[in-house]
């Protein structure tokens, strides 16, 4: 079973990603204008030395705004800065005018609510920090303004319930996070609302029974797991609901009897086992006629 992380697909990267690009920012410049004579400096007058910002004529910290905008005279960004680190409001916009990201900041770390949006107004995410680390609730949509998904922060860390979607509306995968590890009961679905996977994890390790099914609601395959390793009967069915594979495993290798069908039920190999490797001698194959052959390929024919 895939384990399913806190992930918002194609549609948007991780908030830290995201909200670095707001200091990253801070390296372009486009427009001309030096100073507004309101305790603000453009950013071209800027520099920035071991994370610290400084007035390209000064050693002394700085303090205040710093702006740019776009050549046809919009705003881009406006961050406010103490002590010659992020402190207060930070907040970006797209060159049509709406608003990009807005970026809470206390002494040069995320502090408080951040929202970001998509260059049609849509809302990308939102999210609050302390003291630099994602805490509470953290939210993503799609462009399309469908919820992508909701995952809960302790300290920087995924703790508590998680949930995402597909992009059209359908529940993707539901779990729960504990100190940043992935903990019980795991379910995923298909875009079409059917259930995909099931099982439960511990320490971010698959443990107990895994289930998979088809996407048109077939068992693909189920099994069990200890400590993130296959143990005992792990079985495979075709999308016709006929066995293809059973096999056996201990400590995560496979031992004993394996043996696999084709899919009109004729059976097509069998083969012994031992600490994860063939028993010299202990293959037999069958074609799709069941007449016994040299080799899986010729079995396979």
């Amino acid at each position: 079973m895939r384990s399913s992380k806190p992930s918002n697909n194609s549609a948007t990267t991780t908030m830290k990603h995201l909200l670095l690009m707001a200091f990253a920012i801070l390296t372009i410049g486009c427009g001309e204008k030096k100073s507004d004579g309101d305790g603000s400096t453009h950013i071209k007058n800027i520099k920035i030395v071991d994370g610290t910002f400084y007035l390209k004529n000064s050693d002394k910290p700085y303090t205040g705004k710093i702006i740019d905008s776009f050549k046809n005279g919009g705003k881009k960004i406006e961050f406010n800065i103490k002590n010659g680190k992020p402190h207060g409001l930070s907040t970006q916009w797209y060159e049509n005018g709406k608003m990009q990201a807005k970026t809470n900041n206390r002494d040069g770390k995320h502090d408080g609510l951040t929202e970001r949006w998509y260059e049609n107004g849509q809302k990308e995410q939102e999210g609050t920090y302390k003291e630099g680390k994602e805490n509470g609730l953290v939210v993503l949509w799609y462009e399309n303004g469908q919820k992508a998904e909701e995952t809960t922060y302790k300290g920087g860390e995924a703790n508590g319930p998680y949930m995402s979607w597909h992009e059209n509306g359908q529940k993707e995968s539901e779990g729960k996070w504990k100190n940043g590890q992935q903990e019980g009961l795991v379910t995923e679905w298909y875009e079409n609302g059917q259930k995909k996977s099931e099982g439960n994890l511990k320490n971010d390790q698959q443990e107990g029974l895994v289930t998979e099914w088809y996407e048109e609601g077939q068992k693909k395959s189920e099994g069990n797991w200890e400590n993130g390793k296959a143990e005992g009967l792990v079985t495979f069915w075709y999308k016709n609901g006929q066995k293809e594979e059973v096999q056996n495993w201990k400590n995560g290798k496979s031992e004993g009897l394996v043996t696999s069908w084709h899919e009109n039920g004729q059976k097509a190999m069998e083969a012994t086992y031992k600490d994860g490797e063939v028993v010299e001698g202990s293959e037999k194959f069958w074609n799709k006629k069941g007449e016994e052959v040299d080799s899986i390929e010729e079995a396979e024919q």
